[in-house]
């Protein structure tokens, strides 16, 4: 069986589990983003760059994560078979998040309300 034959079988219960912990995530960047912008807070070029990408890495995740529960409901499922890449790229994004969420932005981070 070659890797393209390989799928990896997914609960819809452990991408729900991402989803939850990653949209306060997302909502923050998204509201600290908007606060520099509207000059309520103001954060140095390198600061912004973070968030950016941070937000990129977040609105990724998701969206995707999103599509693919939206797709098990539609077909009334409860577990996915995915690719094993990705696979991989929802485990990166996860971890990069995880690890970035500590990240000084400014005088603030992600996990700080």
């Amino acid at each position: 069986m070659t890797e393209k034959e390989i799928s990896v079988k997914i609960d819809t219960t452990g991408l729900s589990l991402i989803l939850e912990a990653s949209e306060p995530y997302y909502h923050r960047v998204e509201s600290l983003l908007e606060d520099h912008y509207q000059g309520v807070q103001t954060f140095d070029d390198g600061t912004l760059i973070t968030m950016m990408e941070l937000r990129v890495s977040l609105q990724i995740l998701v969206t995707y994560l999103q599509d693919l529960l939206e797709q098990a409901e539609e077909e009334g499922v409860q577990c996915l078979y995915l690719k094993p890449q990705e696979v991989k790229t929802i485990a990166s994004l996860s971890k990069g998040i995880s690890s970035a969420v500590l990240v000084q932005l400014g005088n603030t981070n992600l996990r700080e309300q």
